[in-house]
């Protein structure tokens, strides 16, 4: 299952994703916005295509693009990719309910979702620093 959620992640352009929702900018190689998932006035919500995730340095919140859809749309996991598949034109992914007429996320967080966080934090830490630096060398 992990393969084919990498599959469908790898045709996923999360600015794409995002910008369905939310109004994006272009700032150098990332999007910036105003977070969708708290009140604020200045865009603290960074989207980075090129590691295809999103953060929040307001609120914290990150993820990638099925973690979003989740979050956005208070929907499950099951929901969020047949969303993706269909905006793709890929096929659906094949997820069984794992309780009574539900899909838990948190049964699939431990093998797929789980260790895209762990490293979320360094991956958005190391591109914000890079920007950083060039910023001030300017």
């Amino acid at each position: 299952m992990e393969e084919s959620i990498n599959a469908l992640l790898s045709k996923v352009k999360i600015e794409e994703v995002i910008q369905s929702y939310i109004n994006l900018k272009k700032r150098g190689a990332n999007y910036l916005g105003l977070c969708p998932f708290h009140e604020e006035l200045t865009p603290s919500f960074t989207v980075s295509p090129a590691k295809q995730i999103y953060k929040c340095f307001g609120c914290g919140k990150s993820g990638n693009a099925i973690s979003f859809l989740i979050e956005y749309n208070k929907s499950d996991f099951k929901t969020a990719t047949n969303l993706l598949s269909k905006k793709y034109n890929l096929p659906e992914l094949r997820i069984s309910k794992v309780g009574e007429n539900e899909f838990k996320v948190d049964s699939i967080v431990a093998s797929t979702i789980k260790p895209i966080m762990l490293n979320l934090e360094a991956n958005i830490s190391s591109v914000f620093d890079l920007v950083e630096v060039r910023s001030n060398t300017s």
